[in-house]
């Protein structure tokens, strides 16, 4: 119990003298958070998306505005794959909230935004084409 108290107690400090950040917090603090942020993710996944992610480690959403396909990769960054219509990448994004929070809770942001918010989410990420080379990513068995 005393840990638990101890890290309320440094979050509550930080909070109460405008220091707060996730990176800031001990680490046993932000393993939990990181364990909630996964559980959180992982309830708003469809059935399809929750069977990608577990055998694969990624997922994949449909834009609402485009209807383009796009893969989240389980990475703090460039973790964002545009798909072409045979589930080939061909284009790799990149946008994430400015504060840094756990993995889990940046993935779900992610997926929002582009089944949500596509447009914004596109005009607000860095982009980078994919060459040729390495445009193939194995994604298990689910079919373009």
């Amino acid at each position: 119990m005393s840990k638990l108290l101890s890290a309320l107690r440094e979050v509550f400090r930080a909070i109460a003298f405008r220091d707060f950040t996730f990176e800031r917090c001990s680490s046993a603090w932000r393993l939990g958070a990181d364990h909630r942020a996964e559980r959180l993710l992982v309830a708003a996944f469809s059935p399809m998306q929750l069977a990608q992610y577990r055998k694969a480690g990624h997922f994949e959403v449909v834009g609402c505005h485009t209807g383009s396909r796009y893969r989240i990769l389980r990475s703090p960054q460039m973790n964002i794959e545009r798909l072409d219509r045979r589930g080939w990448r061909v284009e790799l994004l990149c946008f994430v909230p400015e504060t840094q929070l756990p993995l889990g809770d940046v993935m779900l942001a992610q997926k929002l935004a582009l089944e949500l918010y596509e447009i914004d989410a596109l005009n607000a990420a860095n982009r980078f084409p994919v060459r040729s080379k390495a445009r193939r990513h194995w994604s298990g068995d689910f079919p373009a």
